[in-house]
């Protein structure tokens, strides 16, 4: 029988609880405001044990430009991500353009990247994809598939040479697929390779969060239109509140990211973008899916959306996985409102 646990605020019963996160889907929208404090105390709680910081949003320091979370760090502490410093009022980088902090290895295609049902790597058999994990993120996803990362400290370990990545592109690599983490808190390095492989007429595609600084989108947009890659925006919630309880920010940057990585690439949109969303039981709802699929259709319906069944783990290890039912109806929905490529994935995770 599936365990249920009650609400602390309307002590109705679910069936998709997580101790890390006590408050059902409803009063968390409508009881916002009252438990933001304490959902930021969560997040911050989560990310203490790994020596990761969650700067305010009205702290007095400099402004962090790294990404679309412009942390404002203070005097002798770090950003979000871990790879900048306040450092007798300046900000100190650990990672740059020739050094980053990311693992990564040859993956044969095709392989199961999220977009892998629209990208040219689909068809590329007997050749590999360069998996380039980057071991930092500017949110804090308290399902987070790759939660590992977080045991890096960019402020304590070893950084890598961008050499060593532009050397693992030899000629049996097809496509180069920057991920993680994330990589938008590395994205200057994360170019510097990409250059390398488009000389090589090597495909580059991004995973993200969509937590772009929009200067370097623009250069991350170049670069995909460039080589025939993909860049893929993890929308999490459409729901300001949703988002920040799941990942520690209201997800208003990623929304204008999106809309301007559209009206850049115009009709290439559908070419060159994917956008997914984890079915997180009890939080992304009909609602959601319903609304983020708007807002994609009302942009451009022939950009391929991914809807990923969910599996517990890091902080809500105890949530259930997203039933069949549920993945079959939000499928539907999405067609409804008008995307005209909808695809279902981690198939094996429904029950």
């Amino acid at each position: 029988m599936m365990r249920k646990s009650k609400c602390e605020i309307c002590k109705k019963e679910f069936d998709y609880f997580s101790v890390i996160l006590p408050f059902c889907k409803e009063c968390i929208i409508k009881h916002f405001k009252d438990i933001k404090d304490t959902l930021y105390k969560i997040h911050k709680k989560s990310r203490e044990k790994f020596e990761l910081s969650f700067p305010k949003e009205k702290e007095t320091g400099i402004k962090c430009g790294l990404c679309a979370r412009e942390c404002i760090i203070k005097e002798g502490e770090r950003g979000f991500c871990g790879l900048r410093i306040n450092k007798e009022r300046k900000l100190i980088n650990y990672g740059t353009q020739e050094k980053g902090f990311c693992s990564f290895y040859y993956d044969p295609l095709p392989t199961n990247c999220v977009a892998d049902w629209v990208c040219k790597g689909h068809k590329a058999y007997g050749k590999y994809n360069l998996a380039v994990f980057y071991e930092t993120c500017s949110l804090n996803c308290l399902f987070c598939q790759n939660y590992r990362f977080r045991y890096t400290k960019p402020w304590k370990d070893v950084s890598s040479s961008v050499d060593e990545l532009i050397k693992a592109l030899n000629p049996s690599v097809f496509c180069v697929c920057f991920f993680g983490g994330d990589p938008t808190t590395q994205a200057l390095n994360s170019l510097k390779v990409a250059e390398e492989a488009i000389k090589r007429n090597i495909v580059v595609c991004y995973e993200s969060n969509g937590m772009w600084n929009k200067k370097i989108l623009e250069k991350i947009l170049e670069v995909v239109k460039e080589s025939g890659g993909i860049l893929k925006f993890d929308i999490k919630a459409y729901s300001p509140e949703i988002y920040y309880a799941l990942t520690g920010y209201d997800g208003k940057r990623v929304y204008e990211n999106f809309e301007f990585a559209c009206k850049y690439l115009g009709d290439l949109s559908s070419e060159h973008l994917c956008v997914s969303t984890l079915m997180v039981p009890g939080y992304i709802d009909e609602y959601e899916i319903l609304k983020i699929s708007e807002f994609i259709a009302n942009l451009n319906p022939n950009i391929p959306y991914a809807l990923l069944a969910f599996a517990p783990h890091f902080e809500m290890r105890d949530t259930r996985t997203t039933y069949y039912r549920e993945a079959e109806r939000f499928y539907h929905i999405a067609k409804e409102k008008g995307i005209k490529n909808v695809r279902i994935g981690n198939v094996f995770l429904l029950r």
